[in-house]
């Protein structure tokens, strides 16, 4: 009986650690709260969708989106980003000109 105090601050304790990480968009994390002017590096996790439909709630406050080109090794505008389609896989670098939350994405880095 004594035990059940210790046990459930040890379950309350990492619900909340798992809580703060999830919120906090850590890497390896489905949605990222971006904050503007910073490129977000992110990988897409989603199932294969147009790239507006995926950021349709943050698409007034979009400043670029860019994909990983692997024949070039470097970054290119998407071309005709409202028709564009992205596949689970596709690397992007997003900015965005006010904060938003995008879903389906893992975080690599932030610069």
């Amino acid at each position: 009986m004594k035990a059940l105090p210790l046990i459930a601050a040890v379950v309350l304790g990492g619900g909340a650690i798992w809580l703060l990480t999830k919120g906090a968009g850590a890497g390896g994390e489905k949605s990222i709260y971006m904050l503007p002017d910073k490129y977000y590096y992110c990988t897409y996790v989603g199932p294969t969708r147009g790239l507006k439909e995926i950021l349709i709630h943050c698409w007034s406050d979009l400043y670029t989106v860019d994909i990983y080109d692997e024949e070039t090794d470097d970054w290119i505008q998407v071309p005709g980003p409202e028709t564009y389609v992205l596949t689970k896989g596709t690397e992007c670098r997003i900015k965005m000109q006010a904060p938003c939350t995008v879903y389906d994405f893992t975080l690599q880095v932030v610069v």
